[in-house]
């Protein structure tokens, strides 16, 4: 599946210094690739009920990441659909 989050492109624009000349920088959630990985699962409604569940909380993402014990950019990409898979086999 093409990337939802820099829309299969590998990469985000933005602005670096110095002088703010624009950039490429790697997409966090893809890793640069486009599609996918197969440990991420793409759910935006799972993720828009999350964020309305903080908001109605009244918490900024890093109260609730304090609360829950889950790191702000973890909880950011919950937040926005993205929910990496965990691999619980032992070896």
């Amino acid at each position: 599946m093409k990337c939802p989050d820099c829309k299969g492109l590998g990469f985000h624009t933005g602005f670096g210094c110095p002088g703010f000349k624009p950039m490429k920088i790697n997409c966090g959630i893809c890793e640069g690739a486009g599609e996918l990985p197969e440990n991420i699962i793409y759910d935006p409604e799972k993720g828009k009920v999350m964020k309305e569940d903080r908001k109605t909380a009244r918490e900024t993402l890093k109260e609730r990441s304090l609360k829950t014990g889950i790191n702000v950019v973890t909880l950011s990409e919950r937040e926005r659909g993205f929910f990496r898979e965990v691999n619980n086999e032992q070896k």
